[in-house]
Protein backbone atom coordinates (compact mmCIF):
# COMPACT_ATOMS: atom_id res chain seq x y z
CA UNK A 1 0.00 0.00 0.00
CA UNK A 2 1.53 3.40 -0.79
CA UNK A 3 1.91 5.65 1.86
CA UNK A 4 2.93 9.17 1.04
CA UNK A 5 4.21 10.21 4.56
CA UNK A 6 4.29 13.89 4.51
CA UNK A 7 0.75 13.97 3.06
CA UNK A 8 -0.21 11.47 6.21
CA UNK A 9 1.45 13.55 9.16
CA UNK A 10 -0.13 16.73 7.29
CA UNK A 11 -3.83 15.36 7.48
CA UNK A 12 -3.14 13.68 10.78
CA UNK A 13 -1.30 16.41 12.34
CA UNK A 14 -4.45 16.51 15.35
CA UNK A 15 -4.83 12.99 16.18
CA UNK A 16 -3.29 11.37 18.92
CA UNK A 17 -1.08 8.39 18.96
CA UNK A 18 -3.90 5.62 19.51
CA UNK A 19 -6.21 7.51 17.13
CA UNK A 20 -3.16 7.51 14.21
CA UNK A 21 -2.53 4.55 14.97
CA UNK A 22 -6.38 3.23 14.86
CA UNK A 23 -6.40 5.01 11.60
CA UNK A 24 -3.43 3.24 9.59
CA UNK A 25 -5.08 0.15 10.65
CA UNK A 26 -8.10 1.14 8.96
CA UNK A 27 -6.57 2.05 5.53
CA UNK A 28 -4.26 -0.96 5.63
CA UNK A 29 -7.55 -3.40 6.66
CA UNK A 30 -9.46 -1.50 3.66
CA UNK A 31 -6.58 -1.62 1.29
CA UNK A 32 -6.16 -5.64 2.21
CA UNK A 33 -9.51 -6.25 1.92
CA UNK A 34 -11.36 -3.81 -0.24
CA UNK A 35 -13.53 -2.25 1.82
CA UNK A 36 -14.15 -1.28 5.52
CA UNK A 37 -17.65 -3.54 7.46
CA UNK A 38 -19.96 -0.28 8.54
CA UNK A 39 -20.30 -2.24 11.73
CA UNK A 40 -18.89 -0.24 15.05
CA UNK A 41 -17.95 -3.52 16.51
CA UNK A 42 -16.10 -4.57 13.85
CA UNK A 43 -14.80 -1.43 12.90
CA UNK A 44 -13.30 -1.33 16.98
CA UNK A 45 -11.75 -4.53 16.32
CA UNK A 46 -9.72 -3.53 13.30
CA UNK A 47 -8.63 -0.06 14.89
CA UNK A 48 -7.44 -2.49 17.78
CA UNK A 49 -9.65 -0.06 20.28
CA UNK A 50 -11.80 -1.22 23.43
CA UNK A 51 -15.25 -0.45 22.79
CA UNK A 52 -15.44 2.48 25.18
CA UNK A 53 -12.00 4.45 23.18
CA UNK A 54 -13.54 3.76 19.59
CA UNK A 55 -16.81 5.07 20.93
CA UNK A 56 -15.18 8.27 21.69
CA UNK A 57 -12.83 7.97 19.08
CA UNK A 58 -15.19 7.38 16.30
CA UNK A 59 -15.96 10.67 14.38
CA UNK A 60 -12.56 11.90 14.50
CA UNK A 61 -11.46 8.75 12.82
CA UNK A 62 -14.98 8.63 10.29
CA UNK A 63 -13.94 12.43 8.88
CA UNK A 64 -11.40 10.69 6.91
CA UNK A 65 -14.07 8.68 4.98
CA UNK A 66 -17.01 9.37 2.84
CA UNK A 67 -20.13 7.77 4.47
CA UNK A 68 -20.31 3.77 4.09
CA UNK A 69 -16.59 4.32 5.52
CA UNK A 70 -15.42 4.78 1.69
CA UNK A 71 -11.83 6.26 1.18
CA UNK A 72 -11.24 7.76 -1.44
CA UNK A 73 -7.38 7.95 -1.84
CA UNK A 74 -7.46 4.27 -1.24
CA UNK A 75 -10.22 4.06 -4.14
CA UNK A 76 -8.04 5.80 -6.18
CA UNK A 77 -4.92 3.39 -5.30
CA UNK A 78 -6.67 0.27 -5.67
CA UNK A 79 -7.41 0.94 -8.99
CA UNK A 80 -4.48 2.81 -10.20
CA UNK A 81 -2.84 -1.44 -8.61
CA UNK A 82 -5.50 -2.98 -10.42
CA UNK A 83 -4.54 -1.06 -13.88
CA UNK A 84 -1.03 -1.68 -13.20
CA UNK A 85 -1.30 -5.40 -12.67
CA UNK A 86 -3.10 -5.46 -15.91
CA UNK A 87 -0.59 -3.98 -17.51
CA UNK A 88 1.96 -7.10 -16.16
CA UNK A 89 0.02 -9.90 -17.01
CA UNK A 90 -0.33 -8.51 -20.63
CA UNK A 91 3.45 -7.56 -21.28
CA UNK A 92 3.81 -11.15 -19.41
CA UNK A 93 1.86 -13.27 -22.02
CA UNK A 94 3.47 -11.27 -24.64
CA UNK A 95 7.29 -11.47 -23.06
CA UNK A 96 6.13 -15.20 -22.82
CA UNK A 97 4.71 -15.45 -26.89
CA UNK A 98 7.70 -13.80 -27.84
CA UNK A 99 9.89 -16.80 -26.28
CA UNK A 100 7.51 -18.96 -27.84
CA UNK A 101 7.93 -17.93 -30.95
CA UNK A 102 12.08 -17.46 -30.51
CA UNK A 103 12.31 -21.38 -29.06
CA UNK A 104 10.70 -22.41 -31.94
CA UNK A 105 12.25 -20.36 -34.34
CA UNK A 106 15.51 -21.92 -32.90
CA UNK A 107 14.12 -24.74 -32.70
CA UNK A 108 13.23 -24.56 -36.72
CA UNK A 109 16.94 -23.46 -37.72
CA UNK A 110 18.47 -26.33 -35.59
CA UNK A 111 16.42 -28.76 -37.03
CA UNK A 112 17.40 -27.40 -40.66
CA UNK A 113 20.74 -26.97 -39.62
CA UNK A 114 21.24 -31.00 -38.39
CA UNK A 115 19.70 -32.03 -41.49
CA UNK A 116 21.85 -30.61 -43.45
CA UNK A 117 24.49 -31.67 -41.75
CA UNK A 118 23.52 -35.66 -41.68
CA UNK A 119 23.25 -35.20 -45.50
CA UNK A 120 26.39 -34.07 -46.27
CA UNK A 121 27.94 -36.40 -43.74
CA UNK A 122 26.05 -39.24 -45.41
CA UNK A 123 27.45 -37.92 -49.04
CA UNK A 124 30.81 -38.28 -47.62
CA UNK A 125 30.68 -41.30 -45.96
CA UNK A 126 29.50 -43.11 -48.97
CA UNK A 127 31.94 -41.21 -50.92
CA UNK A 128 29.80 -39.16 -53.04
CA UNK A 129 30.52 -35.62 -53.55
CA UNK A 130 28.18 -33.49 -50.59
CA UNK A 131 25.55 -31.88 -51.80
CA UNK A 132 25.14 -28.08 -52.06
CA UNK A 133 23.66 -26.02 -49.92
CA UNK A 134 21.88 -23.19 -51.65
CA UNK A 135 20.23 -20.45 -50.19
CA UNK A 136 17.09 -18.54 -52.14
CA UNK A 137 19.16 -15.64 -51.61
CA UNK A 138 22.00 -16.88 -53.42
CA UNK A 139 19.88 -18.84 -55.99
CA UNK A 140 18.35 -15.22 -56.92
CA UNK A 141 21.90 -13.59 -57.52
CA UNK A 142 22.42 -17.06 -59.36
CA UNK A 143 19.59 -16.85 -61.77
CA UNK A 144 20.13 -12.84 -61.95
CA UNK A 145 23.65 -13.30 -63.50
CA UNK A 146 22.18 -16.06 -65.44
CA UNK A 147 19.61 -14.47 -66.84
CA UNK A 148 20.53 -10.64 -67.40
CA UNK A 149 24.47 -11.30 -67.20
CA UNK A 150 27.04 -10.12 -65.22
CA UNK A 151 26.12 -6.77 -64.62
CA UNK A 152 22.74 -7.43 -62.70
CA UNK A 153 23.54 -6.91 -58.87
CA UNK A 154 21.75 -3.50 -59.18
CA UNK A 155 18.66 -4.51 -60.84
CA UNK A 156 17.92 -7.27 -58.31
CA UNK A 157 18.23 -4.75 -55.74
CA UNK A 158 15.94 -2.76 -57.61
CA UNK A 159 13.63 -6.26 -58.41
CA UNK A 160 14.20 -7.05 -54.41
CA UNK A 161 12.00 -3.50 -53.87
CA UNK A 162 9.51 -3.97 -56.34
CA UNK A 163 8.73 -7.16 -54.68
CA UNK A 164 9.11 -6.12 -50.83
CA UNK A 165 11.75 -8.77 -50.47
CA UNK A 166 9.88 -11.53 -51.13
CA UNK A 167 12.84 -13.20 -52.64
CA UNK A 168 10.49 -16.36 -54.25
CA UNK A 169 8.42 -13.72 -56.34
CA UNK A 170 11.83 -11.98 -57.54
CA UNK A 171 12.61 -15.67 -58.65
CA UNK A 172 9.85 -16.09 -60.23
CA UNK A 173 10.08 -12.88 -62.46
CA UNK A 174 13.23 -13.82 -63.28
CA UNK A 175 12.15 -17.14 -65.05
CA UNK A 176 9.82 -15.52 -66.55
CA UNK A 177 12.12 -12.81 -68.08
CA UNK A 178 14.07 -15.81 -69.91
CA UNK A 179 11.06 -16.56 -72.41
CA UNK A 180 11.48 -12.76 -73.35
CA UNK A 181 13.40 -11.58 -76.21
CA UNK A 182 15.58 -9.48 -74.19
CA UNK A 183 15.24 -10.22 -70.75
CA UNK A 184 17.14 -7.21 -69.33
CA UNK A 185 15.05 -4.54 -71.14
CA UNK A 186 11.32 -6.72 -69.51
CA UNK A 187 12.74 -6.63 -66.51
CA UNK A 188 13.73 -3.06 -66.88
CA UNK A 189 10.40 -2.13 -68.20
CA UNK A 190 8.53 -3.66 -64.90
CA UNK A 191 10.50 -1.30 -62.94
CA UNK A 192 10.23 1.78 -64.59
CA UNK A 193 6.21 0.86 -64.91
CA UNK A 194 6.35 0.70 -60.88
CA UNK A 195 8.06 3.48 -60.15
CA UNK A 196 5.25 5.18 -62.43
CA UNK A 197 2.64 3.82 -60.60
CA UNK A 198 0.89 6.10 -57.99
CA UNK A 199 1.33 4.88 -54.41
CA UNK A 200 -1.91 4.79 -53.49
CA UNK A 201 -1.98 1.93 -56.67
CA UNK A 202 0.62 -0.16 -55.21
CA UNK A 203 -0.87 -0.43 -51.70
CA UNK A 204 -4.74 -0.87 -53.20
CA UNK A 205 -3.55 -4.29 -55.13
CA UNK A 206 -3.07 -7.05 -53.36
CA UNK A 207 0.61 -8.46 -54.12
CA UNK A 208 0.00 -10.80 -57.00
CA UNK A 209 -2.19 -8.80 -58.69
CA UNK A 210 -0.64 -5.87 -58.07
CA UNK A 211 2.36 -7.86 -60.34
CA UNK A 212 0.18 -9.25 -63.10
CA UNK A 213 -0.95 -5.14 -63.50
CA UNK A 214 2.46 -4.35 -63.79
Amino acid sequence: MPLYIADYLADTAHLRAAQSGAYLHLIMHYWLHGSLPNDDAQLAAIARMEPREWKKSRATLEAFFKPGWVHSRIEKELEEAKLKHGKRVKAGKAGAEARANNKQCSSNAQATTITTTKNISEAKASGAEAPIVETLEAKVYRVGKEVLGKPSGGVITNLRKHCRQDLQAVCDLLEQAKARGDPMEWIQGILRRSEAMPVSAKQLFPDEIYQNVL
